[in-house]
This record gives structure tokens, C-alpha cells and sequence, in this order.
């Protein structure tokens, strides 16, 4: 017996009972506050993956010396691709031939583009400033570097934070009450009174209140450049008492706390 057990049984009163007014307005209240939820997640997931939606749907595949235009479905790990100056990295590798400058600030935050030769590794999605190179495959799909870092962001808005799981576990708690009251008023006042006491659960309320002011906190983090790969951090941070980076390239600003 749970919060959804009282939601069909609102329902179910206010049909039994003729209140079609009541029954409609309770459903499109219900589904409204579901939709908006939903359309958050999307746009979340939308601000999110905006970081790394720059696609590339066709590579230089070397074969017998020649470059030939494939789509990168084609390709395959060993498979040797060729990138040239302006255009995007489009599977992880490492380079066997040539010299390349790479910008690769939106994946590891150095704000300097970097040299890499060959031995070095690329990544997907970065992008090639100067130069030529052949690079040999070493990952594709959702297997690349980004393509691991756009499943956390996807997860990211699919949370449920501890005050959300706390407050929808106070809810289901209180169904089983909830119904046993309902349930012993109806037959001495009338099923109309008992329907209202179904409806008092607080369950809807905090389901949709809870997720969806995190949402909205993640979004306008989204719009500062900030990414937050849990939203269950949000709960931790004002406990945070020091920041640790990994390295000064990723300083772009002087921070004084």
C-alpha cells in the first residue's frame, strides 16, 4: 500500500460518486505536475549534453594509402583515421603518424591547446587547431571517453535526492493509515468524505516539489558553465570545506576564499 494505491482510489471515488468536475481536474492536476517534471528532466538533459553536441558523422579512413570517406559506423577498433586541421576528433585514438595541436578544454579543462605526436593519445570530440595525423583506433561508440561522460550527465537528471527519498518514504508510510481512515469513514459519513481523506496524502506533493526544485537549481547551474554530475551533492555542499584540483592548468581565474 503505497502513495500511487490512494492516487486510483481519489480517482476511483469521484467517478463512483459523480463528481466528474473533480475526477478531470485531480487527473490534469496530477499529470500536469508529471509532465513538468519530465519536461525539466529534458531540458536538463538538453543543457547538460549541450557541452559535447558537436557530432561527427563521417570520417577519412585510411585504406591502401588513400583516404576514403566513411561513415564512423563503419569503423572499427585498429582501424587507422586520418584528421586534419579545423575538423573534430571523432573517435578516441592514438596517433601513429604526424604532429597535431588540440584543443580538448571542454574534455579535461586545460584552458592551452596541447601538441601531441606520435605515441600520443586523442580523444573524441576534441578539437584539431593545426596540423595532420593518422590516429589507430582504440575506442568507439559509447565506449569514448565523452560518450562515458554523456551517460553520467543522462543519469544525472534521474536522481532522487535524500530529502526526496525521505519525504516519499514518509508518504507511503502514511498511505496504510491514511486508506484505514478512509476506509472507516466512508460507510458513516459518505464515500464523498472518504475520497477527501484519500486525498490528503502528501505524496504528490512532495514528489513533484522535491525533484522538481533540484531540477531547477541544476539548470541554472547549467547556465554559469557549471555541470553537476549528481544533484545529491547539492545536499553535501555546504558542507564542503576545501576544493582540490587536479592540476593549475584547469585555474582560469585567481579565487580568493
Amino acid at each position: 500500500m503505497k502513495n500511487d494505491l490512494l492516487n486510483g482510489l481519489v480517482v476511483t471515488g469521484t467517478l463512483v460518486t459523480q463528481n466528474f468536475l473533480v475526477t478531470a481536474a485531480y487527473t490534469f492536476i496530477a499529470n500536469l505536475g508529471s509532465v513538468l517534471v519530465r519536461k525539466s528532466k529534458g531540458y536538463s538533459e538538453e543543457m547538460l549534453q549541450g557541452v559535447f553536441n558537436r557530432k561527427v558523422t563521417t570520417v577519412w579512413m585510411l585504406r591502401d594509402n588513400a583516404e576514403i570517406e566513411s561513415p564512423i559506423e563503419e569503423v572499427d577498433i585498429d582501424d587507422v583515421i586520418v584528421i586534419h586541421t579545423g575538423e573534430l576528433v571523432p573517435l578516441d585514438g592514438v596517433i601513429t603518424k604526424g604532429t597535431i595541436t588540440v584543443d580538448q578544454h571542454m574534455l579535461t579543462g586545460e584552458s592551452v591547446p596541447v601538441e601531441k605526436g606520435v605515441g600520443d593519445q586523442v580523444f573524441a570530440s576534441t578539437v584539431v587547431i593545426a596540423g595532420y595525423a593518422w590516429v589507430k583506433v582504440t575506442e568507439t561508440g559509447q565506449n569514448t571517453a565523452v560518450a562515458k561522460i554523456e551517460n553520467v550527465l543522462q543519469s544525472t537528471s534521474h536522481f532522487m535526492t535524500g530529502l526526496q527519498l525521505t519525504g516519499e518514504k514518509w508518504a507511503d508510510a502514511a498511505a496504510a493509515p491514511i486508506l484505514g481512515l478512509g476506509v472507516f469513514l466512508a460507510p458513516l459519513q459518505c464515500l464523498g468524505v472518504g475520497t477527501a481523506v484519500f486525498n490528503t496524502s502528501p505524496g504528490n506533493g512532495i514528489r513533484m516539489s522535491a525533484s522538481a526544485q533540484t531540477l531547477v537549481h541544476i539548470i541554472l547551474a547549467s547556465h554559469e558553465s557549471i555541470l553537476i554530475k549528481d544533484g545529491r551533492v547539492l545536499e553535501q555542499l555546504m558542507g564542503v570545506d576545501t576544493i582540490v584540483f587536479d592540476k593549475t592548468g584547469t585555474l582560469t581565474e585567481e579565487w580568493i576564499v
